[in-house]
C-alpha cells in the first residue's frame, strides 16, 4: 500500500512538471497540474466503466486512452479557462 502511495504521489508530481513545462502561464503550476491530471485519469477510467461497461472490461488501450483523454480534456478546459478565450 505504500508503494502504491508513493507511485502516485511520485507519478503526479511528474506529470505536473511536465504539464507545467508544456502549458507555461496556462498552467496552476507543478502541483496542482498534477493533481488535476490524476483527478482527470480517474474520472476518465469511471466513465469508461460506466458508459462501456457492456464491452469488454479487460480492454486496457480503452481503459489507458479513457484516462489521458479525460486528463487531456480537464488540463485542456483549464487553459481555455485561464486564458479567457471565451
Amino acid at each position: 500500500m505504500c508503494f502504491l502511495i508513493l507511485m502516485l504521489v511520485i507519478g503526479g508530481a511528474t506529470i505536473g512538471f511536465v504539464v507545467d513545462i508544456i502549458m507555461k502561464d496556462l498552467g496552476l503550476g507543478p502541483a496542482a497540474n498534477g493533481v488535476l491530471a490524476l483527478i482527470g485519469a480517474c474520472l476518465g477510467i469511471y466513465l469508461r466503466y460506466r458508459v462501456f461497461s457492456s464491452s469488454r472490461a479487460d480492454d486496457v488501450s480503452m481503459t489507458i486512452g479513457f484516462a489521458i483523454g479525460a486528463a487531456f480534456l480537464l488540463l485542456l478546459g483549464l487553459a481555455v479557462a485561464k486564458s479567457k478565450v471565451l
